[in-house]
């Protein structure tokens, strides 16, 4: 069971995981929700899932010298 964002980029990296993984031999269903909603399962001890995606953005500055 795959946990995922209903929004189209997590959506589309959660089926790239499911094409992914079949290839090996591994089934994986996806279940998509809003954010919020994900985040609050995933946080819940008992919830039926295996894998999430998760995303990260720079929380500082990045500073590009050449």
């Amino acid at each position: 069971m795959l946990y995922t964002s209903n929004r189209q980029p997590q959506l589309d990296a959660a089926q790239l995981i499911k094409d992914e993984l079949a290839g090996i031999g591994i089934i994986v269903e996806i279940q998509s929700f809003p954010r919020a909603e994900q985040i609050a399962r995933e946080g819940t001890q008992g919830e039926p899932f295996d894998m999430t995606t998760e995303g990260w953005i720079n929380d500082y500055s990045i500073r590009l010298t050449r």
